[in-house]
């Protein structure tokens, strides 16, 4: 899992994939710099990958019938 700062590929799709509070929008935008944002980075980010896995694996499963 990459929360860096650095790395904003994955937060516009994020952003994208289903609606956020503001204060959301606000953190995947901004950089973190406290220890709590790092972690709710980390969170978001982990969040988006699990939403993508899902993503993946649905056409799969509509295939399937």
């Amino acid at each position: 899992m990459n929360a860096n700062c650095q790395d904003r590929s994955w937060q516009k799709e994020f952003l994208e994939m289903k609606a956020h509070k503001s204060e959301v929008i606000n953190y995947l935008l901004d950089c973190a710099m406290w220890c709590w944002d790092k972690w709710r980075h980390a969170y978001l980010h982990a969040e988006y990958e699990h939403i993508k896995e899902n993503q993946k694996e649905m056409p799969q499963a509509i295939g399937d019938f």
